[in-house]
């Protein structure tokens, strides 16, 4: 395993003991470039592979993460935290663990100005997942693109491939195969994609985007094609949770084309949103 500190983990330890008072450098990014290309990693026994801290430049090309049978492989591939301005192409990672309920392949954690190109991606649960935490300096992970990759995940336990958390703001995905989508936060755009539906043999309503924590903003859904063979009933093929909605919500959905409807769908849902 392998950590890149931008900021020394020591100010941020002082800064996260003492409070506010302690000088704003510690809240500086201060780190230089990361350059990451032409790499196999062989996962340690749990904790995240490669994981890069507090830096203004993050570039990582041509990496492919291995995939160790059993369950002693690495929960996290590559973890981005606190990072700015940050390029991704190429990545080819594997699941992680199949027994942890948290691999992810890459983690983009607090981080903002983040390009992901190409890339093929598989994960026992979410292949790129966007959040973080509230640990010292973090910030809202914000514009953030993922184009041209393709996510495949294992949908049989009901998540989706590509994530977003409520702390999550100006996300796109565009001409991405994605095998369920998880979208929350604010501002969030799925544009060109093909998405595929949960397996109606686990999830009977075989919903391909079902975001859970949807905090208001424009949520888009343009030109996209839905693959479902689930019976769209108990809630729509889209599937939002705003119950803890901030601020308006529009959801704009147009040029939708939805494919291989299940012969027992007799009133199929398109779009519920749950106001709880």
């Amino acid at each position: 395993k392998v950590t890149f500190y931008g900021v020394s983990p020591v100010q941020l330890d002082v800064l996260a003991a003492t409070g506010p008072d302690v000088p704003m450098l510690c809240y500086r990014m201060s780190g230089g470039e990361v350059v990451i290309d032409n790499l196999s990693i062989i996962p340690p026994e749990g904790g995240a592979s490669i994981n890069i801290v507090g830096h203004q430049s993050v570039k990582i090309g041509r990496v492919l993460h291995r995939q160790h049978a059993g369950t002693h492989a690495s929960p996290t591939g590559v973890q981005i935290s606190r990072c700015y301005d940050v390029d991704i192409d190429g990545f080819r990672p594997r699941a992680m663990s199949t027994s942890s309920g948290d691999a992810y392949p890459l983690n983009i954690a607090n981080s903002q100005n983040v390009r992901i190109k190409g890339g093929s991606f598989y994960s026992n649960w979410h292949c790129i997942a966007l959040g973080g935490t509230g640990a010292v300096g973090c910030v809202p992970c914000r514009e953030i693109v993922i184009d041209h990759a393709t996510l495949m995940a294992d949908t049989t336990r009901g998540m989706g491939s590509a994530d977003s958390h409520g702390n999550c703001d100006g996300v796109v995905y565009s001409n991405c195969t994605l095998y369920g989508a998880s979208p929350s936060g604010k501002n969030i755009a799925l544009l060109n994609c093909t998405i595929h539906g949960r397996p109606p043999e686990f999830f009977a309503d075989g919903a391909a985007v079902y975001g859970y924590e949807v905090l208001g903003g424009v949520f888009r859904i343009h030109n996209c094609t839905l693959i479902s063979h689930g019976n769209n009933q108990s809630f729509g093929l889209i599937h939002l949770v705003a119950n803890s909605i901030q601020h308006d919500l529009l959801v704009d959905i147009r040029d939708l084309t939805i494919q291989s409807w299940s012969p027992n769908a007799t009133s199929p849902r398109i779009l519920t949103v749950n106001l709880g």
